[in-house]
């Protein structure tokens, strides 16, 4: 299987984590990666490739200039590495036919050969709807019926994909509808394959609120979802490093990051220090006398 993902110096640490809960979950299977990196933590970015080399038949590390990504906008948590996602027919080899794309914030907790092995149909990308597709649709005023997409993993034609060139659509579409933009490259990439995508089965993206939903929402249901991939979508405390992160599968996460070089790393969002408490209680206690 051939298995990309891009991340910037911020998820080093998560991008060995989401490959370690691959390798544990597809023991049997042979697993090239491509490692697209935009960032300028060279140090770090080489022992992640030392590190994931060690569970990993095989890996490449590419280094994406950020530049190229510079005028197009952000909003949010997101950072550029967002579009790189954009990039993938111009630096992956030429010969390379179909990959499969996944976020750095992924607990792989199945096999994912049949999802690889997927017949595409003809279709540029398979992707699971995203949980608010339709309001999401609506936002980005897709043609009706077109549905919308999370980007989070994708089963990818790069033959299909090297016809465009992703970049400049994006940049066009940007500059003419910033309005309309919310989720970076996810909204760029629904917009230009409008209905033009295969539907997969929501157990190859199982998002943070179809979670939820399943387990503490509506426990009733006979036939949750079985995962293959969960998706830990959403801001800072969805994500299973954060301390109040309250998705059943964030131990699973966890627990594959303490095999990586990471594994003392403090989860984030913590309580704060002492000294940011006593500074805190200093404060109030100066405007409250102030007011006597």
């Amino acid at each position: 299987m051939n298995i990309v993902c891009t991340f910037d110096d911020n998820y080093l640490p998560h991008v060995a984590t989401m490959l370690t809960t691959l390798r544990t979950s597809n023991p049997h299977h042979r697993l090239d990666v491509s490692l697209i990196h935009l960032g300028r933590s060279l140090k770090d970015a080489s022992m992640l490739y030392q590190y994931v080399a060690s569970i990993i038949d095989r890996v490449s590390l590419i280094q994406l200039d950020g530049t190229v990504f510079r005028d197009l906008p952000l909003t949010g948590y997101l950072t550029a590495a967002a579009y790189a996602r954009l990039a993938l027919p111009d630096v992956l080899p030429a010969g390379l036919d179909r990959v499969l794309y996944l976020d750095p914030d992924i607990a792989v907790v199945g096999d994912l050969q049949p999802l690889y092995e997927s017949d595409l149909k003809g279709y540029p990308l398979g992707a699971v709807p995203d949980y608010y597709e339709h309001q999401e649709s609506r936002r980005l005023c897709l043609r009706p019926g077109s549905g919308y997409f999370n980007s989070g993993v994708l089963l990818v034609d790069l033959q299909a994909w090297r016809t465009l060139n992703l970049l400049e659509i994006a940049s066009i579409f940007l500059r003419d509808h910033p309005e309309r933009i919310l989720y970076a490259d996810q909204d760029v990439l629904n917009h230009q394959y409008q209905g033009n995508w295969l539907r997969i089965e929501p157990r190859w993206n199982y998002q943070t609120m179809s979670v939820l939903d399943d387990h503490y929402h509506h426990p009733e249901l006979a036939n949750p979802v079985k995962p293959s991939i969960v998706h830990f979508v959403g801001p800072a405390h969805s994500k299973p490093w954060h301390v109040n992160c309250v998705n059943p599968y964030c131990t699973i996460f966890r627990q594959a990051r303490s095999s990586t070089p990471w594994a003392q790393a403090p989860l984030t969002g913590g309580p704060p220090s002492l000294s940011i408490r006593i500074k805190s209680r200093i404060k109030k206690s100066i405007a409250l006398f102030s007011g006597l």
